[in-house]
């Protein structure tokens, strides 16, 4: 109550005092806004200013600094007089002013909406001012709210305030705390905070911290790795596709959740679209090589022609078994290394050793393939660190084998389910559509076939099957697919009708098919698969027909086949053709033709005159009917090498001269079983048991040798292939596992290894053959870094020779030499052992290295095997 009397007395005073021109307008305000203002011009008296220009200013007294301010700060910072000055009630003043106490912001909300709303800006130069954080604030508050802002409602502030925290939260939550404790640090003349905007590129599924590390390691602030790659956005990558829309929207007080229509966003031609595909390639650059990075597994499992798959337990259980079978315990046609676990080559194993090992191996290579497919572990990985679950049966090599054949496995099973997906669309298509009904319809048995293959080979038996029967009818099953998905009014319809009308194959065998001659081949007694059942033990009888082939075949003359024996030899051609596609079949004739295999070799015209007694196939340039199994590790790569050079002529065979002779080739031994021979006495038998006869022969001759002839060339090169690469790797491994270069020398007392820091400097020294081309010198750390070069174009040339002008360039080039080796002091200097000429710098160097003085120690100079590095060099890492 005394305070209100007091006012009360004052404004009383005031009012007759207001001719006085000496009283300031201060006066007129109440006590509390009086004393607030008091505070604040004390505060600014007491507040420290830096100046860059004149530090002569800094003698002046408080009144003066307090003039200045108000006149630098003249029409920024918006008067509370102005903002009271038509309010004439002492109680709306008490109330304005304790909204203006709520109005108040704290530091932590100014730095939210200053960084937010684009209110800083960092100046290119200015002065340094420490201001007090009251006055600092109240600015702020003035420029960010108007009169009308100022008397909204308090609901209206805090969700503004809400509003503004989420901006925050989206566009600064990359920011580091250190970017945000210097951003009030300088301020402009004007005392306004820099503006700048905090806007970092975001990356999905990675950290905030290990994007601070990055830029730490590489130093950059901002890259923007989109400018690369921009056609496989992440997700997090457009969230700032619209940020001034956005920002618009909060400020205005829109709901930042509801739905807005997006822009389609335009393609941008990005930094990628101006490189050559080839150069990106190279620069492991390119889309391929992008999707490698951002796959989180090997990239060895990624460039697999099969990548690696996840696998349950029932899988790689039949898989260990099928590897083991087919990788380790299979013959090879060739005498190759054993096949065999490498622990079973120990010859000092005993039986019940080794049986014990051939058990537990499917076990083992069980678990190798755990690791593999469902764990991801790498071969090396599992040999080092998980060798405890395999290496009682498995090491490295073996598990390098099995990862290959895990490849093979699996293009194994891609192939087979391929096969069967095109079986279940040809008998979907056979069951609906009207035109398949005269084709021989896809059986159970078809499909348990493409279920029990195991081998390569024998897939492509079943395959082969496959294609003889309904091969002419997958392009007319494809179309038909077509059509089925197509609507009446599509004009593709019509199109696509038409090519399903078109005849598609016409050999010889869809010719005889078509013209019916099919009836005639099934009279032959035996269908196909009762055929190759049969080879086992004979289970199926003959059907044997009354009349006589000739006469039978009268019934199917037309105008492609006019007489009857163009008609029956259509038929033996249909049923040759059939019995050589039968999977069991083909499988019994080609184990029996591999048994019987044999080589024959002679030069010819050229490889007489070039093939002397210094060719490498000088003593194997004649080789008669030798056996296959007895070609060793890659002599049939040469053969092969030779042939195709036009030196040797090659081939292989199962029948030999003599077997010709004394009628024991391999067809006259399957035929002596009678496989497709009724046993009767009649003439009407016999002309039958001929013409089925005639149907094996050409069955064998023409269609199934020819065939085997070429599986068994592949797989011998192969073998001879697999050998060299071997043999190349090992000797590979032999040259590159020397160990480091050890200094002998102590180096504690080494002024130069404090400089320079502490380690093996190896120099090594590279000359070409061609004289006229410039040698390098190369200094490499003891972790392989290069840390600097010298290049030398005379270095090969002699200090004795008699060309005028060599010597000098010889010394010019050692005196070079001498600097550099003084400079960096190297431990050792290798000398790549080229040719002879190695031998020769290596007394010309140790002689330089004789004539420098302050080398405490003695400098091996050693001459180094460079076949490790010349092949590194012609490889594609290199490049």
């Amino acid at each position: 109550m005394s305070e209100f009397l007091d006012n009360q007395a004052e404004e009383s005073e005031n009012s007759g005092e207001t001719t006085d021109t000496s009283i300031d307008d201060d006066d007129l305000e109440p006590r509390a806004k009086r004393q607030r203002k008091q505070k604040k011009k004390e505060k600014a008296k007491k507040k420290k200013r830096i100046r860059s220009d004149d530090e002569d200013e800094e003698d002046d007294d408080g009144e003066d600094d307090e003039a200045k301010i108000q006149k630098e700060m003249a029409g920024f910072v918006v008067d509370e007089d102005e903002a009271d000055e038509d309010e004439g009630d002492d109680n709306e003043d008490d109330d304005r002013s304790e909204k203006d106490d709520d109005l108040e912001l704290d530091d932590e909300d100014l730095d939210l909406l200053n960084d937010n709303l684009d209110i800083q800006q960092r100046p290119a130069g200015g002065r340094v001012v420490i201001e007090s954080d009251e006055e600092e604030d109240d600015r702020n508050k003035n420029n960010l709210y108007d009169k009308d802002d100022l008397a909204d409602d308090d609901d209206r502030r805090s969700d503004y305030k809400e509003s503004e925290r989420h901006i925050y939260d989206g566009e600064e939550g990359s920011g580091t705390e250190s970017e945000h404790s210097e951003d009030d640090f300088i301020v402009t003349d004007d005392g306004q905070q820099p503006q700048h905007r905090h806007r970092r590129y975001r990356y999905a599924d990675v950290p905030e911290q290990a994007i601070d590390d990055a830029r730490e390691i590489f130093g950059v602030d901002d890259f923007n790795f989109a400018e690369f790659y921009d056609e496989d956005a992440e997700p997090g990558e457009d969230e700032d596709e619209y940020p001034e829309d956005e920002e618009q929207e909060e400020l205005e007080g829109g709901d930042i959740s509801r739905s807005r229509k997006m822009k389609p966003k335009e393609k941008r031609a990005t930094l990628m679209d101006t490189i050559e595909p080839a150069e990106l390639e190279e620069k492991l650059l390119a889309p391929m090589d992008k999707r490698i990075q951002l796959d989180d597994r090997p990239e060895r499992f990624q460039l697999r022609r099969v990548p690696v798959s996840e696998a349950d337990e029932h899988e790689l259980e039949f898989e260990a078994k099928w590897i083991y079978q087919y990788a380790f315990d299979n013959a090879t046609l060739s005498e190759q290394e054993e096949s065999c676990l490498t622990v079973l080559s120990n010859p000092d194993l005993r039986i019940d050793e080794r049986a014990k090992i051939a058990m537990e191996a499917p076990d083992k290579i069980k678990e190798a393939l755990k690791f593999i497919r469902n764990q991801l572990f790498e071969v090396p990985f599992i040999a080092f660190y998980r060798k405890e679950y395999v290496e009682s049966c498995l090491v490295i090599n073996d598990l390098w084998k099995v990862y290959q054949w895990d490849e093979k496995w699996c293009h194994l099973q891609q192939r087979k389910k391929r096969l069967l997906e095109l079986m279940k669309r040809m008998l979907n298509y056979q069951m609906e559509n009207d035109n398949a009904a005269g084709m021989r319809i896809v059986t159970e048995q078809d499909m348990n076939e493409v279920h029990g293959v195991q081998t390569v080979e024998g897939l492509m038996d079943v395959s082969t099957k496959f294609q003889l029967y309904y091969g002419p009818e997958v392009p007319k099953m494809i179309d038909w697919e077509k059509i089925q998905n197509l609507s009446e009014d599509d004009p593709e319809r019509e199109a696509a009708e038409m090519r399903f009308r078109a005849a598609t194959r016409t050999d010889k065998y869809m010719l005889c098919i078509q013209n019916g001659l099919s009836g005639m081949a099934s009279r032959f007694g035996l269908t196909p698969l009762q055929f190759a059942e049969n080879l086992d033990w004979k289970r199926h009888d003959i059907v044997q027909e009354d009349e006589e082939p000739l006469k039978a075949a009268e019934q199917y003359v037309c105008q492609s086949f006019p007489t009857s024996e163009a008609v029956l030899a259509g038929a033996i051609h249909v049923v040759a053709k059939q019995l050589s596609r039968e999977p069991k079949v083909r499988e019994l004739l080609r184990l029996r033709y591999r048994l019987r295999l044999k080589i024959s070799v002679c030069p010819t015209k050229k490889g007489r005159e070039e093939i002397d007694e210094n060719h490498k196939l000088w003593p194997r340039r004649y080789i008669r009917d030798k056996p296959v199994a007895s070609l060793r590790h890659d002599e049939y790569l040469w053969y092969v090498q030779a042939r195709a050079g036009g030196l040797l002529n090659l081939k292989l065979h199962c029948d030999t001269e003599e077997d010709i002779r004394y009628k024991k080739t391999l067809l006259q031994e399957f035929l002596s079983e009678q496989p497709y021979h009724r046993d009767e006495y009649s003439r009407v038998v016999d002309m039958w048991n001929k013409v089925r006869e005639e149907a094996v022969t050409v069955c064998v001759n023409n269609f199934l040798l020819p065939v085997f002839e070429r599986e068994a060339h592949e797989r011998l090169l192969q073998e001879a292939r697999d050998y060299v690469i071997k043999q190349s790797t090992q000797n590979l491994y032999d040259r590159i596992k020397t160990a480091a270069y050890r200094n002998m020398h102590d180096d504690d007392d080494d002024d130069f290894e404090n400089r320079f820091g502490n380690g093996t400097r190896v120099l090594s020294i590279v000359y070409p053959e061609e004289r006229d081309q410039a040698s390098f010198c190369a200094l490499i750390d003891q972790d392989g870094q290069v840390l600097d070069h010298l290049r030398l174009v005379h270095i090969t040339k002699s200090m004795n020779s008699k060309k005028p002008g060599e010597a000098d360039l010889k010394r010019e080039d050692m005196i070079h030499l001498r600097k550099f080796i003084e400079k960096r002091r190297p431990h050792v200097i290798a000398i790549c052992g080229e040719n002879m000429d190695a031998y020769y710098l290596r007394r010309d160097i140790e002689s330089l290295l004789h004539e420098i003085s302050g080398i405490a120690k003695e400098i091996a100079v050693e001459i180094v095997d460079n076949e490790a590095a010349k092949v590194y060099m012609h490889s594609k890492q290199a490049v």
